[in-house]
């Protein structure tokens, strides 16, 4: 039986590659939200999150409060994140998990724009978050 769950990851260097120990001796999948700052501080562990056949989300640029930011700044942190992290993971992220859970209505917005955010999971995973396209 298939099991899965979500991470988020800012950092703890130690603290992933132990993670990703343990998911695969139990043989579950798993979403990691990283900031995408991270990512480029620590590409090699984000190519492993995606070569051991987990996913990769959004969660922010650096952590940012997303209310406090000028709706302009708040879009494009977001897809500049997802850029980056397309670029080092090379795959693209499966979502949005704002950090503190802290959704600007801008990011919201653009999140569910059909021309920016586009879902392409099947059915079974309804509600959950969805690529994001830029």
């Amino acid at each position: 039986m298939a099991h899965s769950i979500v991470l988020s990851t800012c950092s703890g260097r130690v603290g992933v590659p132990r993670i990703l120990e343990a998911l695969a001796k139990h043989g579950v999948l798993a979403t990691f939200f990283v900031p995408a700052v991270t990512a480029l501080l620590h590409s090699d562990e984000q190519r492993r999150v995606i070569s051991d056949g987990h996913e990769i989300g959004i969660h922010g640029w650096l952590y940012e409060l997303n209310s406090s930011l000028a709706p302009g700044t708040e879009r494009d942190l977001l897809f500049r994140s997802a850029d980056t992290l397309e670029k080092v993971t090379g795959v693209r992220a499966v979502g949005i998990r704002t950090p503190p859970w802290d959704f600007g209505s801008h990011v919201l917005r653009a999140t569910l724009s059909p021309a920016e955010f586009q879902p392409d999971w099947p059915p079974s995973r309804v509600g959950t978050p969805s690529p994001i396209r830029s």
